[in-house]
C-alpha cells in the first residue's frame, strides 16, 4: 500500500520522512506511459500520482527551524 494513514500527534517523530512508491504494473491503457505512486510522511501524508515521470529522485534540503523542546533554533532536514 503506498498511501500511508494519518497517526496521532505523539507518533509523528517515528514516522516522518517514511517515503513509499510504487509503479502500476500490466494496465492495457496505461502500457505507454505507467502510473506512478509515491507518498511522503512529514506533518502529514502527501501523496503524488503521475504518469510523466521517468525516475523518482529525492533530494534533501535543510533549513534553521525553530524547536519547541529545546527553545532553540536547529537545522531541520527535509526532502
Amino acid at each position: 500500500q503506498v498511501v500511508q494513514a494519518d497517526v496521532q500527534k505523539n507518533r509523528i517523530a517515528g514516522v516522518k520522512g517514511t517515503v513509499k512508491a510504487a509503479v502500476l504494473e500490466d494496465c492495457p491503457p496505461l502500457a505507454s506511459c505507467q502510473l506512478v505512486a509515491a507518498s511522503v510522511y512529514d506533518q502529514k501524508g502527501v501523496h503524488f500520482l503521475s504518469t510523466c515521470v521517468q525516475r523518482i529522485h529525492w533530494i534533501e534540503k535543510f533549513r534553521e527551524v525553530f524547536d519547541k523542546t529545546t527553545q532553540r533554533k536547529r537545522m531541520g532536514k527535509f526532502l
